[in-house]
């Protein structure tokens, strides 16, 4: 009951800043690491919930416990609006599409931001049906469709590059 007032509570801020600003919203989404020195094999006080993760910034496994923290903001402010605890019986992805869903349409032009391991077709797709655009992160190696033919983004980005330099020397 509490987390739904707190949750109600940061919606009607940012978005009643939002209708008198007309600035956008943004919902911000990140996952992090908060580290253990010992897992629970070894420690004398075992920690509920404390699992190994794939560490990015530490390029190896990490114990400790992982959440996922969502965020609202609008013309300068930022309020926590969700954090969960992961803890690998639900997905990331799906942790953040459960709460792409209960956020309320907001009364302006809002976005979605994101790093590369949230832009997925369905996180987009949620957070598009309630009317935020995406703007996130996209790791080179991913694979795109462009007119249904195969292309990594890092051959697409050179194509492009190409395309737009051409156009640019014809000017």
């Amino acid at each position: 009951m509490l987390e739904n007032t707190l949750k109600s509570s940061v919606v009607e801020i940012i978005y009643s800043e939002a209708v008198r600003s007309g600035k956008p919203v943004f919902c911000i989404v990140d996952d992090t690491i908060a580290s253990k020195t010992k897992p629970s094999s070894r420690a004398l006080h075992p920690i509920e919930d404390a699992y190994f993760h794939q560490s990015h910034l530490k390029g190896k496994q990490d114990y400790g416990h992982q959440a996922v923290a969502v965020m609202l903001s609008c013309n300068g402010i930022v309020l926590n609006y969700a954090f969960v605890m992961y803890n690998k019986l639900i997905s990331k992805i799906d942790i953040v599409e459960n709460i792409a869903k209960e956020l309320p349409v907001p009364p302006v032009l809002s976005y979605f931001l994101c790093d590369c391991w949230y832009t997925s077709e369905k996180i987009i797709n949620t957070f598009a049906q309630k009317g935020f655009h995406t703007i996130g992160a996209l790791k080179t190696n991913r694979l795109l469709y462009p007119s249904g033919m195969k292309k990594k983004l890092s051959e697409l980005a050179v194509d492009v590059a190409g395309t737009l330099y051409l156009c640019h020397r014809n000017w």
